[in-house]
């Protein structure tokens, strides 16, 4: 049942998180029980309302194999400078 694995992993998310990223997390899954109560429980449209608490730290390089060979043997030219 999809309401008793996300009051488990709620759990799960109070032993691990700070306070403020659990009151976040817990108010998301409020909104959550909402919908799936509104919905009757016909979960289909619930996808859309599900975001990931993510963001991308870093760099995403998209390369062609090319590319990618250039790169590293531009890498190993100045590895042995």
């Amino acid at each position: 049942d999809m309401i008793e694995w996300s009051e488990n992993f709620l759990r799960l998310q109070r032993s691990v998180l700070p306070p403020a990223d659990y009151l976040a997390s817990w108010l998301r899954h409020c909104r959550i029980r909402d919908e799936i109560e509104t919905l009757g429980g016909d979960l289909t449209d619930l996808s859309r309302m599900v975001v990931p608490n993510m963001r991308l730290d870093g760099v995403v390089e998209f390369l062609t194999e090319t590319a990618l060979q250039h790169k590293e043997l531009h890498r190993l030219a100045n590895k042995k400078n």
